[in-house]
């Protein structure tokens, strides 16, 4: 009688073993080339959308001219910010009201066409957003009818929104103090502002301190990096060239 030898069953446990160990590790490999895409592709759409919206702050600004009010930043109530040029108001709800969805919430659009506003640009011929009596200062009446009106932070597949935005100067009339640096410039209808913007991901459960996101282990398990982005953007722009 003839004896076909074959694998003892040692041989057959390491085999299984070894490929056991071979696909769990390119199962975890795959996972974390995920995340690392996943990560990549917030932290693009973040620079992305805040380098374009900084682009189209600072064009705006760039051809506004310095009026008697200027150009100037308004907190608006319970939550936002409206950037008036002059022609042109953008207008950005904060985080926590966008993601609350709440009676606070600014909504621009045409008709019954509107919707929360994360940064919208809204033509607004002499800055009356930010006059002193602007239903933006209000709770009740936070719709903007706007039929030349875009949102700056629609594209991509991740939910942006504005976490900061500040300018200087930014007095009651968009213009520094006698004294000031620039002075004489705004004075002749010329100046210098300096805009900061701070474009972040838009689910405050993942923030911290409106600055950073939750890094991995955080006490309330809330951290997602794979989905979460910050990014401030800064620049300097001359607004006006004409006497006044």
């Amino acid at each position: 009688m003839r004896y076909h030898k074959g694998f003892t069953l040692i041989e057959l446990m390491l085999s299984m073993a070894f490929v056991s160990i071979l696909l769990i590790s390119i199962a975890m490999l795959s996972i974390q080339l995920s995340n690392q895409y996943s990560r990549g592709l917030t932290l693009k759409e973040v620079t992305q959308a805040g380098t374009e919206a900084s682009n189209d702050i600072k064009r705006t600004m760039a051809q506004a001219q310095i009026s008697t009010t200027g150009v100037r930043l308004k907190q608006v109530l319970n939550g936002g910010w409206a950037l008036c040029t002059g022609s042109y108001t953008y207008i950005a709800n904060s985080p926590g009201n966008l993601e609350a969805n709440n009676a606070n919430v600014i909504r621009v659009g045409e008709g019954a066409n509107k919707s929360p506003a994360r940064l919208a640009k809204v033509r607004d011929l002499g800055g009356a957003f930010c006059s002193a009596t602007s239903n933006l200062d209000t709770v009740a009446g936070k719709n903007v009818d706007a039929t030349d009106a875009s949102e700056l932070l629609s594209g991509g597949s991740r939910l942006l929104v504005v976490r900061d935005l500040t300018i200087s100067p930014n007095t009651a009339t968009g213009k520094p103090d006698l004294g000031q640096p620039f002075y004489d410039d705004f004075q002749k209808g010329r100046g210098i502002y300096a805009v900061t913007i701070t474009i972040g991901t838009g689910v405050d459960s993942e923030i911290q301190s409106n600055t950073t996101c939750k890094p991995p282990g955080s006490a309330d398990k809330l951290a997602n990096l794979d989905f979460c982005a910050i990014d401030t953007f800064e620049f300097t722009t001359r607004v006006g060239s004409s006497e006044v």
